[in-house]
């Protein structure tokens, strides 16, 4: 009977136990969910440009002026890289850097705003990749200036380094980029034209344990 009185107390306190971390896991994400979903804080209709809650200011295309509608304060959104055609004489201005799409609680447009960022001074800093054991692997983590750590999905060598300006996007359903306004992925078409992205990476945020 003592016996079947300490297993059961083990397993109690390992069920207990599990929970626990759990719930610490949600909290965790919940946070960072809450600190990373970009919102519209400001909008200037003279000088076509709105600034989101990370500080950046979103810049409207000098040809999208009359097309282009600008965000509502408190609008939620999603960033996410465009592609952009190198070689023509172009500048990240005219071309622009991301497309802003609008998340009002229904199903995202087709068609983003398509931006240049100015204000990049306000973005945390990549400072440094980790490893950590994570299912029976070593999985890469990156830290940042302000101090989060996410876990990279791909298992190619990453391109950023120290002091690279990053953004961090957070889309539909928990899933993160990191966008880094300092590096860019470049691809030749069949025609010649060479076009290309401002790299990024898939990641999910990582809680550091007390202990690994």
């Amino acid at each position: 009977m003592n016996k079947q009185i300490k297993l059961f107390s083990v397993l109690f306190v390992m069920i207990l136990t599990t929970v626990a971390a759990e719930t610490q896991e949600e909290i965790f994400r919940s946070r960072v969910s809450e600190q990373y979903q970009l919102t519209v804080t400001e909008v200037d209709p003279e000088e076509y440009c709105f600034k989101l809650s990370n500080q950046l200011i979103c810049n409207l295309l000098n040809q999208n002026l009359e097309t282009d509608i600008l965000p509502e304060i408190g609008d939620s959104v999603e960033l996410h890289p465009i592609l952009r055609y190198y070689g023509l004489g172009a500048t990240h201005i005219e071309y622009g850097e991301l497309g802003v799409f609008l998340n009002r609680g229904i199903q995202l447009p087709e068609k983003p705003i398509v931006v240049w960022i100015s204000g990049e001074s306000a973005c945390p800093l990549f400072a440094r990749s980790e490893k950590s054991w994570q299912a029976d692997a070593h999985k890469e983590i990156m830290v940042l200036s302000d101090g989060s750590r996410w876990m990279r999905k791909e298992e190619e060598k990453t391109l950023f380094i120290s002091g690279d300006r990053i953004i961090v996007a957070k889309g539909d359903q928990d899933e993160y980029h990191l966008i880094n306004l300092d590096k860019s992925f470049r691809f030749e078409l069949s025609d010649g034209l060479k076009v290309g992205t401002l790299a990024y990476e898939a990641v999910e945020p990582f809680n550091k344990p007390t202990k690994e």
